[in-house]
């Protein structure tokens, strides 16, 4: 996992690459009212385009192609990653 800086971060969860876009308060933007505004998940280790996502969130859900329980796992672990990096 790794802090892009601008609230970005990036990892890869169990064959699944993604960013998010994470905040310190939740918004009606977030997931679920959460913390996190956007979230892109694609197949694999790395992002091959958009021919692999699986799931995209942009302020609003796109498309949700994603495994049962996969975008709660990673929400929570992008959101361990951004607090690390609160001031």
């Amino acid at each position: 996992m790794k802090y892009l800086g601008n609230n970005w971060i990036e990892g890869e969860t169990g064959g699944h690459y993604w960013q998010a876009k994470v905040y310190a308060e939740p918004s009606t933007y977030g997931i679920k009212n959460g913390r996190v505004s956007k979230l892109c998940i694609s197949k694999g280790n790395k992002w091959e385009g958009l021919g692999n996502t699986i799931f995209n969130y942009d302020r609003g859900l796109d498309f949700d192609n994603s495994p049962n329980g996969l975008v709660e796992k990673i929400i929570n672990e992008a959101q361990k990653e951004f607090d690390k990096h609160l001031k």
